[in-house]
């Protein structure tokens, strides 16, 4: 088929362009990310948030009807369907129950990230995608900076601290500080990167550990060590759609970075200590041996130990297995709660045996494609979806915070095919993404 030149240019401009649900995504996106940075700095209005949620939800019907299902695998489509169709099941549930409407709608916002997974199947999005997580992160270090300057100054302590967040009479660090939640997705793709990008990269990260310090925080060290030694563990090479191309695995480098980071955090740390008098890392130290050994003051922890007792404990014999539908809470001493801090028992207490099940037979696909497929382009994705899942137990995956959708898109590229192959139907065009199909056909 011959084709004019300006034929060829539409036929280009076709393919170059940008979908609506990933438009509608982003947007979605940087809206709720305002939405907590307005938070960190007093200024609560749900409107913003939910006007988020609606974007992201109407991203999500827009990228079923550009046949973005047909990007993922047959076995997570039908993974994808069961967790829906539950989830259906759990909000009459939550309905019959009579659970609050408030607490059910706040259990229905997370599932608008979908629109995460089904967007990222997607190879071409990754660029787009890139540049809004490198955008999160440097407007989260510029709201920190602010905040923590501003309002607290240089020599803060944790006391400080929760005496102005009580008062709620300025911004809170805490809440700016916690908009870093980008920082795994930074770090892996550090190599290779502008140099402006890695100069962010090390400071924001250095920023979060020393904040984490004096907050006396154990899970971002945590978090940070779990993360080097699955880097060490597993070498992997960059996201497409990255800004670098080259390989992120050298145990040398990792270890370069680790000690650049300690070495920047301790300078900034003890110049912080002699101007407040106060001991952070000994603090900090005290609270990982609490309960004596490490290891009991992990086992003894209120994440591991308290919350989920009292799910098991509150539940009753048929809740074992179906959960307690959309809306449910559990009563702490701290008061009623709708979510608890462990994420795998999260899922127990909306859904029960089943809805956890069909949860981890979709996140523990990633992990084993990590340990038996040792080249793969997307192996970055699957790294961060395990470094998600083993921290299941002690934090929450799925909420309504914006770190949920980052989950999701890593998620959502790990269950991707490796290449999208459109079927024919009868008029030529597969009933999945039936515009992309006729530029393809147009093109040969």
């Amino acid at each position: 088929m011959s084709h004019t030149l300006k034929e060829k240019m539409v036929l280009a401009r076709k393919r170059d362009r940008v979908d609506l649900s990933l438009k509608l995504f982003v947007l979605g996106m940087n809206i709720l990310f305002l939405h907590q940075v307005l938070r960190s700095l007093n200024i609560m209005h749900m409107v913003i948030a939910y006007t988020g949620y609606f974007i992201l939800f109407f991203s999500l019907l827009w990228a079923l009807q550009e046949g973005k299902l047909g990007y993922l695998r047959r076995g997570y489509v039908n993974w994808l369907l069961s967790i829906w169709f539950f989830a259906a099941f759990m909000l009459f549930y939550g309905i019959i129950l009579q659970h609050e409407l408030r607490y059910i709608s706040h259990d229905i916002w997370p599932f608008t990230y979908f629109a995460a997974l089904l967007v990222a199947a997607k190879k071409d999005t990754w660029k787009t995608i890139d540049r809004m997580i490198y955008f999160h992160f440097t407007a989260a270090i510029a709201a920190v900076l602010y905040i923590w300057f501003t309002y607290y100054g240089f020599a803060i302590t944790r006391e400080k601290m929760m005496l102005i967040n009580i008062a709620r009479e300025v911004p809170s660090l805490y809440y700016a500080w916690d908009l870093l939640f980008g920082w795994p997705y930074m770090l892996l793709t550090y190599r290779g990167s502008s140099l402006l990008r890695r100069a962010i990269t090390v400071f924001g990260i250095g920023m979060l550990l020393l904040l984490a310090l004096v907050f006396e925080k154990r899970f971002p060290f945590v978090q940070f060590a779990l993360l080097m030694f699955l880097i060490m563990l597993f070498p992997i090479k960059l996201p497409e759609g990255s800004s670098t191309r080259r390989v992120w695995g050298s145990r040398a480098g990792s270890l370069g970075l680790v000690m650049l980071l300690s070495l920047v955090a301790f300078q900034v740390v003890g110049s912080i200590q002699k101007g407040s008098g106060v001991s952070y890392t000994t603090r900090l130290l005290d609270r990982f041996t609490l309960e004596g050994s490490i290891i009991d003051t992990v086992l003894a922890d209120d994440r591991l130990s308290g919350a989920p007792k009292l799910v098991l404990q509150q539940a009753e014999s048929h809740e074992i297995l179906l959960g307690q539908g959309l809306g449910s809470t559990v009563w702490r001493p701290q008061g009623l709660s709708t979510t608890i801090e462990s994420g795998l028992f999260a899922f127990f207490l909306k859904g029960g045996i089943i809805y956890t099940t069909l949860w981890y037979l979709g996140l523990l696909g990633p992990i084993r494609n990590l340990l038996i497929r040792r080249k793969s382009e997307i192996r970055v994705f699957r790294l961060l979806v395990t470094f998600v899942v083993l921290l299941t137990p002690i934090a929450t995956i799925f909420n309504a915070y914006p770190s949920t959708g980052y989950t999701m898109l890593w998620l959502g590229r790990c269950t991707a095919r490796k290449s999208y192959k459109r079927r024919k139907a009868s008029a030529g065009c597969s009933s999945f993404a039936k515009s992309d199909c006729r530029i393809e056909q147009e093109g040969r």
